[in-house]
């Protein structure tokens, strides 16, 4: 767009055939791989850094994305021990986020480099048939490094990263 502004929004299908899904079995103690079928994502990603000056910008991109199993043979799973059958055709995929956003600021003076952000992961299905949901959450992450520059070390630095500053709890997988 600028110098100044960079941007870009990206539009996508994806279109699975036989999509495999992960998932923990709690009585085995096992992660256990399946066939879901045909599974259709569609989704818009959105990007944007500004640059307020040379040394301070400005970072945020969000994404929207929907899925769907499609109606076939393999939507249609066996559950549990007494084999009760789920239909999951129309479902959404499980572990999908509809919503998902990050944003970083970064400012750098004399050598510094202060960097704070963080992203949030919109509620997700826990179950392939949809009745149960995780919360959403955010995680906020911090840096700050020092360039070696000055010192002789030409593209070094030393850096600092904090990961989840606020301690977020969280599940990161169902």
């Amino acid at each position: 767009v600028s110098d100044q502004v960079t941007a870009s929004i990206t539009a996508y299908n994806t279109q699975f055939k036989n999509r495999i899904v992960t998932s923990f079995d709690q009585d085995q103690g096992i992660s256990i791989d399946r066939n879901i079928g045909s599974v259709n994502v569609d989704g818009v990603d959105a990007e944007a850094n500004v640059a307020l000056t040379p040394d301070l910008s400005f970072y945020n991109s969000v994404s929207y994305t929907k899925s769907r199993v499609s109606a076939g043979p393999q939507a249609i799973i066996l559950v549990g021990s007494g084999g009760a059958p789920i239909n999951l055709a129309g479902k959404t995929l499980v572990e999908t986020p509809d919503w998902t956003a990050s944003q970083r600021i970064e400012w750098k003076i004399q050598g510094w480099t202060f960097g704070i952000g963080g992203k949030y992961t919109g509620s997700r299905f826990a179950t392939d048939n949809n009745d149960y949901k995780v919360p959403s959450y955010y995680v906020a992450d911090a840096d700050i490094s020092y360039d070696l520059a000055g010192i002789g070390w030409t593209g070094s630095y030393i850096k600092l990263n904090g990961f989840n500053i606020f301690n977020e709890k969280y599940l990161g997988s169902i």
